[in-house]
């Protein structure tokens, strides 16, 4: 049939650079040319007079073929027409054909001429294409693509997503049209130019402004993209996000400062509690000892006010520089409480309203929990300028598996303390437990941190809640006692009772102090500066037939034999031996848990006379 009537242009068939195919009314192959078989792999011999839909159509596209067929007949030229053939190996390839119905001379219909064009690599690669656009449109970093006149070509979905925008939104518009003409000329530009003149610019970090992100740090790179003659046409522009990366290595930092903090605090904390313990027991020494005055004894009482907040001071840097571990007791949070209160209760310029709903017991440090609860009431006081609500209420709460409070499941003492101030900026909140961050003067910043950490050290957790204009509240966790176990609250007696005692330190002021102190009493004393000498003298008075009723030991002895090893060569010597652990280390584990050390008792330095004098009558009346 086609060789009928296209004799005349059978060379041009059987040379074309397309695939050319024949079909009769019936839909049987009447021409194949070489094209086509050299594509599909099928010979002429093996197709003429078959049904085209039967050997080289896949079954899924026979009834569009069957459909499209029927409009050609119908006299439609078909363009475009996408179809696949089955190859004589199996594979597929796709074609675009155009489609015509062939007439004889005298304009009746006898077949049916198909020319086809292979895009199978055209689908490859738009097939291609959508998968890496699936891949960038799923990636989280940013990925845009920027032409040399700075117009957005292709932006993926977390780059629009962020700035809460559609893609047609930002295709097509200018760099400075998403980020505007201040920061396009100040620091974008720049950078693109770099690019397009073939520089790879990778991995800087920048701060970036986000209208879905708010301000997050970002790992950005620029990369050229070449056309086939080697040019730079476009900018790929690849941005990860790094925040979370950014805060560890900050808070990672931090920890590192105040890791060197915690060791220069711990340097120094020795001597100075030392020298702070001589000033202090002095001062309370010349205050008992001399006849009431006026003028002396308000100096002298300035001066031991000073030497408290002084060692105040040193215990808050320690406690968050090295981890201040609690000397812990059975402590009632409820009487810390109201005594913290009863200034401000007396206040006319403060209202304050207290609910305390019981009576309730921690296992805790006295002095760290009260300088929490102090700094906390001092805050709110700070907050309201003086002049204002402070609500405070404590309570139990239980706290569940799925409880947001990052506490282990239990049952907990909750205090809130609520403030009608001012509120603190959101981008401040994250900064208020971090040493040395304040917004007061005169204040070194210590108060919030130091709390955070002594909590943290109790098994319990802070935190803050806060909106501008509305006030703050700070809620703390610690720990009930679920098993109290009452400690012996009375009178302590501070006046000296007999007894023989041995103290170890090496510092020779405080020997001094003591033996100027014991000389005063009942007691009957010795002094060591070292753990050797103290052994010494422990020996002789025992084989003497006088021992000595308690020994208070220097923990640290720097360059000797200090209290911890000292207290155990006594034990060896005498298994009953009484004795109080000293040190200005207050994070050192033996003066938190002194017992399981061999220790009786424990005295934090710095100390009054007072406080040396109960803690030996302790021991001395305990039997």
């Amino acid at each position: 049939m086609l060789q009928k009537i296209a004799d005349p242009y059978r060379s041009m068939v059987e040379t074309a650079g397309m695939a050319i195919v024949g079909l009769d009314l019936n839909r049987r192959i009447t021409e194949w040319n070489p094209e086509i078989s050299r594509l599909s792999g099928w010979s002429r011999e093996e197709v003429i007079t078959r049904d085209f839909a039967e050997i080289i159509l896949p079954d899924a596209h026979r009834e569009s073929y069957t459909t499209m067929i029927g409009k050609v007949l119908e006299g439609e030229s078909i363009r475009d027409y996408e179809a696949p053939i089955r190859c004589s190996d199996g594979t597929r390839r796709l074609f675009s054909w155009n489609i015509d119905r062939l007439r004889d001379a005298d304009d009746v219909p006898i077949g049916i001429l198909a020319c086809g064009c292979d895009i199978t690599r055209r689908e490859e690669l738009d097939d291609m294409r959508r998968k890496y656009e699936f891949i960038a449109n799923t990636s989280k970093p940013f990925m845009t693509l920027i032409s040399t006149t700075y117009i957005y070509e292709a932006a993926n979905t977390s780059f629009c997503q962020a700035h809460e925008k559609d893609r047609s939104e930002i295709v097509g518009k200018s760099v400075a049209d998403i980020w505007g003409e201040k920061a396009f000329i100040g620091s974008i530009k720049e950078r693109l130019d770099r690019c397009f003149r073939g520089e790879a610019i990778e991995q800087f970090e920048a701060l970036v402004d986000f209208p879905a992100l708010g301000s997050r740090a970002f790992d950005v790179g620029c990369y050229p993209y070449f056309d086939e003659e080697g040019k730079a046409t476009h900018a790929v522009i690849i941005s990860r996000d790094i925040s979370d990366r950014v805060k560890i290595e900050s808070d990672l930092n931090k920890a590192r400062k105040l890791e060197s903090l915690g060791i220069l605090a711990g340097g120094i904390a020795h001597d100075f509690n030392n020298l702070l313990t001589i000033i202090a027991a002095n001062v309370s020494y010349a205050k008992d000892s001399m006849p009431p005055d006026e003028a002396t004894s308000q100096a002298l009482e300035e001066a031991e006010l000073a030497a408290q907040r002084a060692n105040e001071l040193t215990q808050k840097l320690l406690t968050f520089a090295k981890g201040g571990a609690p000397v812990k007791s059975t402590v009632s949070i409820t009487d810390l409480l109201n005594e913290n209160l009863a200034p401000l209760l007396d206040d006319p310029d403060i209202v304050v309203n207290v609910r305390i709903d019981g009576t309730y017991s921690v296992h805790a440090d006295d002095g760290q929990l009260n300088q929490v609860i102090g700094d906390l009431l001092d805050n709110a006081v700070d907050a309201i300028s003086g002049r204002g609500t402070i609500d405070v209420v404590c309570g139990i709460m239980s706290i569940g598996e799925q409880s947001l409070i990052p506490l282990q499941k239990g049952n907990y003492v909750s205090l809130s303390i609520k403030d009608s101030g001012i509120g603190i900026h959101e981008e401040n909140l994250h900064k208020i437990f971090d040493p040395f961050y304040t917004t007061k003067d005169n204040s070194m910043g210590l108060g919030l941190a130091s709390s955070h950490s002594i909590v943290r050290n109790h098994d319990g957790c802070i935190k803050v809640i806060s909106e501008l204009g509305v006030g703050s509240t700070f809620d703390v966790y610690l720990p009930v006692i679920s098993r109290q176990v009452q400690e012996d609250k009375g009178v302590i007696n501070r006046s000296p009772v007999s007894g023989r005692v041995l103290l170890m330190d090496d510092e020779e002021l405080i020997r001094r102090l003591a033996a100027r102190l014991f000389k005063a009493t009942a007691y009957r004393f010795a002094v060591a500066k070292n753990g050797n000498e103290a052994i010494r003298l422990f020996q002789e008075a025992k084989d003497l037939g006088e021992p000595f009723d308690v020994v208070v030991l220097d923990l640290i002895v720097p360059g000797a034999m200090g209290g911890e090893e000292t207290v155990r060569q006594l034990a060896e010597i005498d298994p009953g031996v009484k004795a109080i652990v000293s040190s200005g280390y207050s994070d050192d584990p033996v003066m938190a848990e002194f017992g399981k050390y061999g220790f009786s008792g424990v005295l934090p330095k710095p100390y009054k006379s007072h406080d040396l004098i109960a803690a030996l009558n302790k021991l001395l009346t305990s039997g």
